[in-house]
């Protein structure tokens, strides 16, 4: 930092907080920052281009100004006292919070957030960023987003006492909302057996019924009665799925209605009762809405009302009505292939 410190102390202070923003910044952003008027930046930046310490392209308030390598970044941002860099990153991010970066960049928001301290708005563009990563099918990334927001949660979880009751219920909030996007990375990266999933659907229980959240409790539920279905342990799928009838009756919510029902009869066929199945799967049928299909496959992977049939065909078929099976599975491979979401399609070609 010789080179820099023989600046001085106003063009140091401009170099400090470019570290904070990033690799590249802006006069604009470094004002924000800094709490004053960007045209007074502009001879503490041409010193610090003439330095070459930092590159500049473009010119007036477009211009973008780069370190010449990151570790000259990194180097100057650990010349900042810890009390600073919390500082200038909550500056920075509730500048960015008012600009477009909220809806584009997201996780730039979170990181910001994060090293100013102020976890729970932190959190909240995490899970932002998480479903956005869901968004564009890069559920690896958003994975971690995702647990960046609950590595925040489970540290201020330890100090909760401290925390005021509008904080502790913000937080509880947050988290129930953040572990319903982890769990759908979960459920995408390992599987529906995996263990952890467990013990993130009974904490989304716990938490959705604290909050009146019957909407978070079916989707627990669903996930551990797919989880037991998967592993062969029926009963205790039944356990599951019969709450979340229960609940798609009294929200009368068409997408709940149908996947609970489909599974009531999936899981009535491999228990041999076929007239419960047939009228289950039936059911799922009758409250399925075409137009709903991509909301339904976008968040739970494949298409329940399209899927119900073919469990509906083979339990008609096991109860003698031949031509009504066959019916059932021309209609479910006919509307997979005019909905054209491969999975679905493989699905009920595999299963008629």
């Amino acid at each position: 930092t010789g080179r820099l410190d023989s600046l001085g102390i106003a063009v140091k202070e401009v170099a400090q907080v470019g570290s904070v923003i990033g690799r590249s910044f802006t006069s604009l952003l470094v004002s924000r920052g800094l709490d004053c008027d960007a045209d007074s930046l502009e001879p503490r930046l041409d010193q610090l281009v003439q330095s070459e310490l930092v590159y500049k392209q473009g010119n007036g308030a477009n211009a973008v100004y780069t370190f010449k390598h990151v570790l000259v970044q990194d180097t100057i941002y650990a010349s900042l006292f810890q009390k600073h860099k919390r500082i200038f990153h909550r500056r920075i991010a509730e500048a960015l919070e008012r600009e477009e970066t909220v809806a584009s960049e997201p996780d730039v928001l979170a990181w910001h957030f994060t090293e100013a301290d102020e976890s729970l708005k932190a959190i909240t563009y995490w899970s932002r960023a998480g479903e956005a990563a869901i968004a564009r099918s890069a559920m690896t990334e958003a994975r971690r987003q995702f647990e960046h927001g609950e590595n925040l949660i489970n540290k201020l979880s330890k100090g909760r006492a401290s925390l005021t009751s509008q904080d502790s219920a913000t937080l509880d909030s947050l988290e129930l909302e953040l572990l319903g996007g982890l769990g759908a990375t979960l459920w995408a990266l390992e599987g529906s057996s995996d263990q952890s999933l467990v013990t993130l659907c009974e904490r989304v229980l716990d938490l959705a019924s604290k909050q009146g959240r019957p909407d978070r409790e079916f989707d627990a539920h669903l996930a551990l009665t797919n989880h037991y279905y998967v592993a062969g342990r029926i009963t205790q799928a039944e356990s599951h799925i019969r709450p979340c009838l229960s609940l798609a009756e009294s929200s009368q919510d068409s997408d709940q209605l149908v996947s609970a029902h489909r599974i009531m009869g999936e899981l009535a066929f491999y228990l041999g009762d076929l007239d419960c199945a047939i009228e289950h799967l039936g059911r799922a049928i009758e409250h399925y809405h075409v137009e709903r299909q991509s909301a339904l496959v976008l968040k739970l992977g494949d298409d329940p009302g399209i899927l119900a049939r073919p469990y509906l065909a083979l339990s008609l078929w096991l109860k003698g009505e031949i031509g009504n099976a066959f019916k059932q599975c021309n209609e479910g491979i006919a509307e997979a292939e005019k909905f054209g979401h491969e999975y679905t399609l493989t699905q009920a070609n595999f299963d008629t």
